[in-house]
């Protein structure tokens, strides 16, 4: 019988830290209209929400400036007001979902909601 002594070779830093869950993920809210991440960031996920898109005039928009701009003065600092061009109504979280979950997903939706009426509301 033969007995070997083999040397395990150490496993490089970035494959130990790969997975670590307290990793503090760099996050610059200003480069995303001042959003902030509400789960940790993970190479992988993307960021998921379903909405309906909000069609508007120039007097409800000038009316969403106003309210930003009002609720700013009085809302803990914590809370971040900006106006968006894009209004609609969110009909779900924002989740993460890995990348090739995103084409399933998106035709469920379409295939669920096809036979849902369209309306408008004026």
């Amino acid at each position: 019988m033969f007995v070997y002594n083999r040397k395990v070779l150490p496993l490089p830093k970035e494959v130990l830290n790969m997975f670590r869950e307290d990793r503090i993920s760099e996050d610059e809210s200003a480069k995303h209209h001042g959003r902030i991440r509400t789960f940790s960031h993970f190479p992988g996920n993307w960021a998921m929400h379903v909405f309906i898109p909000f069609t508007t005039n120039s007097y409800f928009e000038s009316l969403v400036v106003s309210v930003v701009e009002s609720l700013a003065a009085i809302v803990s600092s914590e809370v971040h007001l900006t106006p968006c061009n894009e209004l609609h109504v969110s009909v779900s979280r924002t989740v993460p979902v890995r990348h090739y979950w995103i084409e399933p997903i998106v035709q469920q939706l379409k295939n669920g909601l096809s036979t849902v009426q369209r309306y408008g509301i004026n």
